[in-house]
């Protein structure tokens, strides 16, 4: 009979996985991205500009908080708010 008690690493990576989660989505809350996108999609570039980020930075976040369902991105770099 195998081992029914998680390993330490089995325990850790959750809580890992739910701080960059909480993290990237605080970030995108104080940058006020889903009210920029609130009208509808926009290139990176134009988020960037109007979030007064630095657009290849902003590019990674929208790419990791799309990986758990807030953003979506379309061809071309355009991202939209995800409100489903």
């Amino acid at each position: 009979m195998q081992n029914a008690r998680p390993t330490p690493q089995e325990r850790i990576f959750p809580i890992v996985m739910g701080f960059w989660q909480a993290r990237a989505l605080a970030v995108a809350t104080e940058l006020g991205l889903a009210e920029l996108l609130a009208e509808g999609p926009l290139d990176v570039e134009q988020l960037a500009s109007r979030s007064q980020t630095n657009a290849s930075a902003l590019f990674r976040l929208l790419r990791a908080l799309e990986s758990i369902g807030f953003f979506t991105n379309f061809a071309g770099g355009l991202f939209q708010y995800r409100d489903e």
